[in-house]
């Protein structure tokens, strides 16, 4: 049986974006662990979301590293896992990600994208069950996502990045278009989840990071 495996350090050194003329961030170092999220901060357009896809692997630094520490479980012998060291490159297999970025096909319903998506990747819950965590009933769950709300849009999103039994998991403004109630659903979902995964979270807004102990990172 193959280990599952952990995430014990995330670790940027030098990270510099730019487009052309403008520099977003220079000369960034970052740290993270597993139970000691990360929260990078900031106003609109300081650089959030383009940190968040760098992270994840998606878009290239203009300099830097970036790079992340994963160890398999220990075997059922005793004996230790085997420690790796995986670029941001090849990151997103061991990563989840709930972003605005995240584009999902219309005309499927939600059970059927999320049952779909669970078959490439490893869930943590049964999808009927997370659908019912995240407040989305039997009605919503079979709608196509074109004709959800923005808020019961951005549970499906939740859906993907925080079900995921990935060890690592970005939350980009994860809280976006959703009411009171999805608001207290997120941060109890997000309280369990800092205790077993490397998390990083980039928000503008401390309902999405506060009350976990995160570590704050302002850019800008």
């Amino acid at each position: 049986m193959t280990n599952c495996t952990i995430a014990t350090g995330l670790v940027a050194k030098g990270l510099c974006k730019r487009f052309d003329e403008k520099i977003l961030f220079e000369g960034l170092n970052l740290e993270a662990t597993t139970g000691l999220p990360l929260a990078l901060l900031g106003a609109n357009g300081s650089g959030k979301s383009t940190l968040v896809s760098m992270l994840y692997g998606f878009t290239r630094p203009t300099a830097g590293d970036i790079w992340y520490d994963l160890n398999t479980e220990p075997n059922t012998d005793g004996s230790k896992g085997a420690p790796m060291r995986v670029p941001a490159a090849d990151i997103a297999c061991y990563a989840s990600l709930c972003s605005p970025a995240l584009t999902l096909p219309g005309p499927l319903p939600a059970i059927e994208l999320l049952n779909s998506h669970y078959q490439m990747r490893a869930p943590t819950h049964p999808v009927a069950e997370m659908l019912d965590i995240v407040g989305l009933g039997v009605g919503a769950a079979k709608t196509p996502i074109r004709r959800l709300s923005s808020g019961q849009l951005q549970r499906v999103k939740l859906c993907i990045g925080m079900f995921d039994a990935a060890p690592i998991m970005f939350l980009d403004e994860p809280c976006t278009n959703l009411d009171a109630s999805g608001i207290a659903m997120y941060q109890r979902l997000l309280s369990a989840l800092c205790q077993t995964k490397l998390v990083v979270i980039a928000s503008n807004d401390v309902r999405e990071y506060g009350g976990v102990g995160a570590l704050e990172v302002r850019l800008g």
